[in-house]
């Protein structure tokens, strides 16, 4: 969404709101320095994403930058900088969370991950870099009751069903093509939604990225110190505060 609405480039724009970095959606190492090493100096505030907190490949990650952050802040001031979106009762992270005095985001139960971008998982990210979440969702929201009330003339009905003769046919290929970079994430989105059901349906063509960035977590550099005011307006569906978060 970031890419989408802002730039495939954010981060080497000249803007008043932090660089976001996607970190834990892999076990590099080489990844996980060249992030550091792109902060350098400048402040950073953690955002760590993971439902359960066990995951492998953000817990590491988390780890890392929690570590950087007590030594650069204290653990009073990391505890500032530190933001968790996870399960709302359970799982090892919203145990630490509570321990820790972190300032906390939901999980929603019944929304799966890969569809959880306008949930707090992808919302809260998504405000620091300074999109207008109240009018992103009022736009989803705007787009769900239109496609409801067509019924079976919506866009997405027709695409459904034309997708399922066709695949009735035995034409079981189909290619999606963008041509802008801010949609590059579309392909990505495709495989997740479609690709994975079964060994016979394929996307060829598609540029496939290895990265989960809304899933996992992200690290903001520069800006404000304090995210709270952000989260409250969040929680609140009311206007965010552009004041970056960092």
């Amino acid at each position: 969404v970031i890419e989408l609405l802002k730039s495939p480039n954010y981060n080497m724009l000249q803007k008043s709101t932090p660089d976001i970095y996607f970190a834990g959606n892999g076990i590099s190492s080489d990844a996980l320095t060249e992030i550091i090493a792109m902060i350098g100096e400048r402040d950073f505030s953690v955002n760590v994403i993971s439902k359960s907190g066990t995951t492998t490949e953000p817990a590491i990650a988390f780890r890392i930058f929690k570590e950087l952050l007590e030594k650069k802040y204290g653990k009073e001031g990391a505890r500032e900088r530190i933001y968790a979106t996870t399960d709302k009762a359970k799982g090892a992270l919203k145990t630490l969370a509570t321990k820790e005095g972190y300032e906390t985001f939901v999980v929603p139960d019944d929304v799966g991950g890969r569809y959880s971008v306008l949930t707090a998982v992808g919302l809260l990210p998504i405000a620091v870099s300074g999109i207008d979440i109240e009018k992103l969702m009022q736009g989803a929201a705007q787009e769900r009751e239109e496609a409801l009330s067509k019924g079976l003339e919506s866009a997405e009905a027709q695409y459904a069903m034309s997708r399922q003769k066709l695949s009735d046919a035995g034409k079981h290929v189909e290619i999606l093509a963008a041509y802008e970079p801010s949609f590059r994430f579309m392909a990505e989105a495709a495989l997740r939604r479609v690709g994975r059901q079964g060994p016979d349906r394929h996307f060829p063509g598609l540029r496939r990225s290895h990265a989960r960035p809304a899933l996992h977590g992200a690290v903001y550099a520069g800006g404000q110190k304090n995210a709270s005011g952000d989260g409250r307006l969040l929680r609140q569906g009311q206007n965010v505060d552009r004041r970056s978060v960092g």
